[in-house]
């Protein structure tokens, strides 16, 4: 087992690894997954409750209306 100095083993090591442009993060992407990304479930979501609250408040709102 070769021994190393502890500047070896951190020789690469950067408090900001990505500080500097020329330095590349060693992940590989692939141009594929460029897609723009659109949270369908979220809008869904928040469509469906909107449309619960209006329902609940309009059926208050006449609810009392009809108390008049």
């Amino acid at each position: 087992m070769k021994t190393q100095e502890v500047g070896e083993i951190f020789e690469d090591f950067s408090p900001l690894p990505f500080a500097d442009d020329t330095r590349q993060s060693g992940v590989e992407t692939d141009d594929s997954l460029d897609v723009a990304f659109s949270p369908k479930g979220a809008f869904a979501f928040f469509a469906l409750m909107m449309a619960l609250y209006g329902i609940m408040w309009f059926s208050l709102y006449f609810e009392l209306l009809s108390r008049r």
